[in-house]
């Protein structure tokens, strides 16, 4: 199995990474092939809304960066984990930049059939933060399951670690979630 990691952190050894760190023990345990993205790595520029991408069907953006690569790589994934903090009850700037931008990944939205690249592919959330789940990590769950059926794609669900300070205070609490997440992905996986 390939699983595509995108840490939406700016910070590469911060709680998000950390707890994205114990997901992916599970997968290299059980053998699967995992990469990871670090969004504060690439270069991601803002969507324009030119809609360049609707007048060429089938055809990616016209803009020149990373992220029709990144792109590419979500649709050969079999699992694509989005790893996030809570940024101002929203995603963190870069990580909202590549997903306005993947409207280049469907076609027809709002008509019955649209098409999407990622159709079928199989999505999950891992979110961070130093607050609670109430009105803060919960304001991700509703936009990242639009964001699924926007793609096509099948959700697996979302591990949302509250009360996180600093990543040498996670303690085994918080790894026993994390590992308990990815197992459940991993008889998912093996049952379809």
């Amino acid at each position: 199995m390939d699983v595509l990691s995108i840490l939406g952190s700016p910070r590469r050894a911060g709680n998000t990474a950390r707890v994205l760190d114990w997901v992916e023990e599970v997968f290299h345990e059980a053998g699967s092939a995992v990469e990871r993205i670090s969004i504060g790595d690439r270069d991601i520029r803002p969507c324009t809304g030119c809609f360049a991408c609707k007048l060429r069907p089938g055809s990616l953006c016209i803009q020149r960066d990373d992220a029709n690569g990144l792109f590419g790589q979500m649709q050969d994934a079999d699992i694509v984990l989005v790893a996030t903090p809570v940024y101002c009850f929203g995603f963190p700037s870069p990580l909202k930049a590549l997903i306005d931008r993947s409207v280049c990944l469907v076609s027809e939205f709002g008509q019955p059939g649209h098409a999407s690249v990622m159709e079928g592919r199989r999505v999950g959330l891992v979110a961070t933060a130093e607050g609670p789940i109430g009105r803060n990590l919960d304001l991700l769950v509703e936009p990242f399951e639009l964001l699924c059926d926007y793609w096509k794609a099948t959700s697996v669900g979302h591990l949302l670690v509250p009360g996180c300070t600093r990543p040498e205070d996670m303690g085994e609490g918080i790894c026993s979630q994390a590992h308990t997440y990815a197992q459940a992905l991993l008889s998912r996986q093996t049952e379809s």
